[in-house]
C-alpha cells in the first residue's frame, strides 16, 4: 500500500496498492466513547495522603534507625 500527497498540501491523499489507484484517502475523525469511560474515584487522595503513605511503607521497611549503631559497633561499649 502507498500513499501519494504533495508534503505541502496534505488535503489530498492518494491510495495506491499494486500500481492501482484506490481513491482518495478519508481521515478518520476520533471520538472519545464515554459509554466504557472507567468511573473517577469520589475523593482522590491528597498528595499529602500520598505522601504519608510513601513514607510508611519506607519506614516500615527500615525499621527503627539507631544512629549510634550505624558503625556496626555497640555505642555502649564505646562510651568510658
Amino acid at each position: 500500500m502507498e500513499l501519494h500527497f504533495d508534503p505541502d498540501d496534505l488535503s489530498r491523499i492518494d491510495v495506491w496498492c499494486q500500481g492501482r489507484r484506490f481513491g482518495t484517502a478519508v481521515p478518520h475523525v476520533l471520538r472519545r466513547d464515554v459509554r466504557h469511560q472507567s468511573p473517577r474515584p469520589r475523593d482522590p487522595p491528597s498528595r499529602t495522603a500520598y505522601l504519608d503513605i510513601v513514607e510508611r511503607d519506607h519506614l516500615g521497611r527500615l525499621g527503627h534507625l539507631d544512629y549510634r549503631r550505624l558503625d556496626g559497633d555497640d555505642a555502649e561499649e564505646k562510651r568510658p
